[in-house]
């Protein structure tokens, strides 16, 4: 229903069939058929320690995981500025984009009124009324806009960029509250946190490479066969081919310097055979 948003299947009806498909109407209306919501579990959240003045840079806070069933609620929580990634697994952009949302959080980890969220659009039904065409998507909900009336309406991020700078700077400028009192990480920190959110970025290539090397491949129970299947066939870096060439160009070299050898030897033998030979006909003859 597009007023409310939601969702309703019903089982197996023959669109012909004039009375079932109304009887499945008046149901919805009436509430005696239930909405679908399409939502992964609800993860378990560990709590995160609130820094003091200052945001910690030690502790490492993780983005919220919202679900299906728990993001209408969260983005609409009074006296709290929500910043949303929509995102999808498969998204090239949006990998690009985990390591430095990652370290976002970080950032403002010590302003419990911020709060960094992220949901997997392809496993959770997010509202249609947010617009939702592309990813990565960034939807903010400011505090100042709530409570809202029906389904929360989101703001769009229109910063020029995904840095980490760019991102911390839009929820101090576009937030609700006093950018003096908001509790983020220093102008110091912010440069500790982009060293650690390339170390991240790092991490996360390799990661991503693992699994790609691994994903729908046949594991070998001998360790050296299933290192050369996953680890160099498909790192996508290739360097086997030139081990490869290389040990290619020493088999060659030892089968031409076996043939030479082989050949010098047979060679040896036939003369020495025919100076018998010789020798033995010129008794003959005297």
């Amino acid at each position: 229903l597009p007023s409310t948003d939601l969702k309703y299947k019903s089982g197996k009806i023959d669109i012909r069939d004039k009375d079932a498909m109304t009887d499945f109407v008046r149901g919805v209306i009436s509430g005696t058929v239930p909405n679908v919501l399409k939502s992964e579990p609800v993860p378990v959240v560990p709590p995160v320690p609130v820094g003091g003045s200052k945001a910690s840079t030690t502790v490492k806070a993780a983005v919220l995981k919202l679900v299906g069933s728990t993001v209408l609620e969260t983005v609409s929580s009074p006296d709290k500025d929500v910043l949303l990634l929509v995102f999808a697994p498969w998204c090239e952009h949006c990998k690009k984009i985990v390591p430095t949302y990652d370290i976002l959080v970080r950032a403002v980890q010590g302003e419990s009124r911020i709060v960094i969220a992220k949901i997997n659009a392809l496993a959770n039904d997010i509202p249609a009324s947010w617009g939702v065409k592309a990813f990565p998507t960034l939807l903010w909900f400011p505090a100042k806009d709530k409570p809202y009336k029906g389904v929360p309406t989101p703001r769009n991020y229109w910063d020029a960029g995904f840095s980490l700078l760019e991102l911390v700077g839009f929820v101090q400028r576009e937030g609700s509250f006093d950018p003096k009192t908001l509790k983020v990480a220093t102008t110091e920190q912010l440069g500790t946190l982009m060293g650690d959110e390339e170390a991240l970025r790092n991490k996360y290539d390799v990661e991503e490479r693992q699994y790609r090397r691994n994903e729908g491949r046949q594991v070998f129970e001998n360790p050296v066969l299933d290192f050369l299947a996953g680890e160099v066939v498909f790192d996508g870096k290739r360097w086997h081919l030139a081990v490869a060439g290389l040990l290619g160009i020493v088999a060659l070299c030892g089968f031409y310097y076996i043939s030479m050898v082989l050949f010098s030897g047979s060679k040896v033998v036939s003369s020495s055979g025919s100076s018998a030979s010789s020798v033995g006909r010129k008794k003959k003859t005297t």
